[in-house]
């Protein structure tokens, strides 16, 4: 339950609601936006990494921000999901993968 609140509150989405119905429980997640996800401190230097830059590989990013390559992508993937970035390689393995911000998070 707790996952739930909390995934919903990232994605910028109401409290789900519980409700007990006899001996089963009804779970409503509401689709309507109630505000914007919040960005965490990774993600803000993630962009002002990007900021002073067109565009930026992977390892780039690590040098700036410090994190573990394995974690840099994963942030990096799920910003890219959130259209906050875009991405431009050949495919997933590419180790040349550029990274810019995307024009409408500008």
């Amino acid at each position: 339950m707790q996952r739930m609140v909390a995934t919903c509150r990232d994605a910028g989405l109401p409290d789900p609601f519980f409700e007990e119905i006899a001996t089963r429980l009804r779970v409503t997640i509401f689709s309507e936006r109630v505000s914007r996800r919040a960005l965490d401190d990774t993600g803000h230097a993630i962009l002002g990494a990007l900021s002073d830059a067109s565009d930026r590989l992977a390892s780039e990013i690590v040098a700036v921000i410090g994190l573990t390559p394995r974690t840099t992508r994963s942030l990096l993937a799920r910003l890219v999901a959130r259209g906050l970035m875009s991405e431009v390689g050949t495919g997933p393995q590419d180790p040349q993968r550029r990274y810019f911000i995307a024009t409408s998070y500008h």
